[in-house]
């Protein structure tokens, strides 16, 4: 049974739409007006897209087409989840190349494929699609399989952040905070997250979710060196109060920088520490929005960064999980 387009369609968590484009699946994780509020290449990655289905094949044959979206990172993984158990991956990356700053280094894109063995009987399957390039479905095929039905949670998450909250720098997309909540909470994941981005004030504005169950925030530490305080204040509270207005009825948490390299500079913006001091000083005025701190959620050791510096690793993102899943009031 190789999957159609519309078929795919129904399986598809995290996309705002799926297209065709040169008999390639393309997917979109946002809407041309939240595009339009912070044009960068970041947006065309699939962070956060998943498929998932119960279905009777024996066999799931997977090719993929992946491009990169930013020069600085070309590693990726498809990870596959059989009846909620990892189970294999597509990969880029081999074992003993994840060590030190892998993130930086260039592997190998274009096409890849791949044919997973499954045991016989029904069972739910879950394709992850990589957070830090673009994967193209060019052909999905359940083999032996009399049925594909999809299976979505019926809770809503939508994450706002920047590179961290995309998934950089882990190696397995399900590795990542944004994603290992989702499952947690149960519900599809709709990943917002920008690498490099600033708190951008109407991208809530604009948003088509109406009632989300759950919001996560988690931006600050690129506003650290490029805005002035009273800059970053005016910003950040007009970004809040477009959460609070867009979101009245949905549980609501901002999650302040975690730990990086150059937390002892100070920068335009002040202090690391001044970054989450404000965030908190504007969300005073929101007491349904609860304020996290992100300082201690991963250990500040370079070993649990992909880039030794700022971005976690599958091992950082694991610390990034578990402690922020101390926090989370359900």
């Amino acid at each position: 049974m190789k999957l159609t387009i519309e078929q795919i369609k129904k399986i598809t968590e995290g996309a705002v739409r799926v297209e065709e484009v040169e008999n390639r699946m393309n997917f979109y994780r946002f809407t041309e007006a939240e595009s339009a509020t912070y044009p960068d290449k970041a947006l065309f990655t699939t962070a956060g897209v998943q498929l998932e289905f119960k279905t009777d094949a024996h066999e799931v044959k997977l090719s993929v087409f992946v491009t990169p979206t930013l020069a600085s990172r070309s590693f990726f993984s498809i990870d596959v989840f059989v009846d909620g158990k990892f189970y294999d991956c597509l990969k880029n990356i081999n074992d003993d190349e994840i060590n030190g700053d892998y993130a930086s280094k260039e592997y190998k894109l274009g096409s890849f494929d791949k044919v997973f063995s499954l045991e016989k009987g029904v069972k739910t399957v879950r394709i992850v699609l990589s957070h830090s390039v673009k994967v193209e479905i060019e052909e999905l095929d359940l083999v032996g399989a009399t049925f594909c039905d999809a299976v979505k949670p019926d809770k809503t998450i939508v994450a706002y952040g920047d590179s961290i909250t995309q998934g950089y720098d882990a190696v397995h997309p399900s590795a990542t905070y944004a994603v290992q909540l989702a499952r947690l909470l149960d519900a599809q994941l709709f990943n917002k997250g920008i690498s490099g981005a600033p708190f951008i004030a109407d991208l809530p504005k604009v948003s088509e979710y109406e009632n989300p169950d759950y919001v996560t925030i988690a931006y600050g530490v690129n506003d650290w060196g490029s805005a002035k305080p009273a800059e970053f204040t005016e910003y950040c509270s007009k970004f809040i109060k477009n959460i609070a207005e867009k979101y009245p009825n949905s549980k609501k948490f901002i999650i302040t920088p975690i730990w990086c390299w150059d937390f002892e500079d100070e920068k335009s913006l002040g202090k690391f520490s001044d970054i989450e001091r404000l965030i908190k000083e504007i969300c005073e005025n929101y007491p349904e929005i609860k304020l996290i701190s992100g300082v201690n959620l991963v250990p500040h050791k370079e070993e649990m960064y992909g880039d030794l510096k700022l971005h976690p690793n599958d091992t950082g993102f694991s610390y990034y999980f578990e402690n922020l899943k101390e926090e989370i009031s359900l």
